[in-house]
């Protein structure tokens, strides 16, 4: 994983910390980076923040504006990307939630702080990434989001992958599919895998999805291990 990082610091000496926090949590987490780092704010505002993942934002700006106006131009192009803010004091804690930010840091930075933060970041980004699956069939290939898919099923050695409005049969196997989807993924029982993200309800015997009376099996084998996978997504 390459984790994509804007920063916006106008104080050097503060920037250079952050810099050498990101570089010893990419060493420590074996994660690799790119990091985008600017001082001033119209020069900031001038990237495509879809190109990132994660934004970095001091609130304490030596300019007529500050981050939280910053991240509020962000917000009408890009209302999902994660922010983060840095500052040296907690007053602005109230309107970081105006703008949907997931946390902030005081300064001075400490490193363990910064890499618990970073990792509850990490933890938001791979929960709403959204990667594309790419599957062989008889009409060629398919090419699929995967929070566009409900569920998957295996009938004998077919893998039907079922969408809200439709359903795509392919040859497969559930160990080939283990292997290529995300952990947004679980297994309810032997011959079918849940998406996470549309579980409504969870009873002793089914799995039910919202949006749809899709109605999954839920089996004793695989109980503990689908709540485990499903505490583990919605925190």
């Amino acid at each position: 994983m390459k984790l994509r990082i804007a920063l916006l610091e106008d104080e050097e000496a503060e920037r250079k910390i952050t810099e050498e926090f990101l570089s010893r949590f990419s060493k420590e987490n074996d994660i690799g980076y790119e990091l985008t780092a600017l001082s001033k704010s119209d020069e900031f505002l001038k990237l495509d923040f879809n190109n990132y993942d994660l934004v970095l934002l001091d609130i304490i700006l030596n300019e007529q504006v500050n981050g939280i106006d910053v991240a509020k131009k962000i917000r009408l192009t890009n209302p999902d990307i994660p922010i983060m803010f840095i500052t040296k004091t907690a007053q602005f804690a109230v309107d970081s939630y105006d703008v949907d930010a997931i946390d902030y840091i005081l300064k001075p930075l400490s490193y363990f702080e910064f890499s618990l933060k970073i990792k509850k970041a990490l933890k938001r980004i791979n929960k709403e990434s959204d990667k594309i699956l790419t599957f062989k069939s008889t009409d060629g290939i398919i090419t699929l989001k995967e929070n566009d898919i409900l569920y998957f099923e295996i009938i004998k050695h077919y893998l039907y992958i079922h969408l809200k409005d439709k359903t795509h049969i392919v040859r497969g196997t559930m160990k080939e599919l283990s292997a290529t989807i995300s952990n947004k993924f679980a297994r309810p029982s032997n011959s079918f895998l849940v998406n996470l993200k549309y579980v409504k309800e969870i009873n002793k015997q089914e799995v039910i999805l919202t949006d749809s009376d899709n109605r999954i099996p839920l089996t004793r084998m695989y109980k503990d291990s689908f709540l485990l996978a499903f505490s583990s997504y919605i925190n």
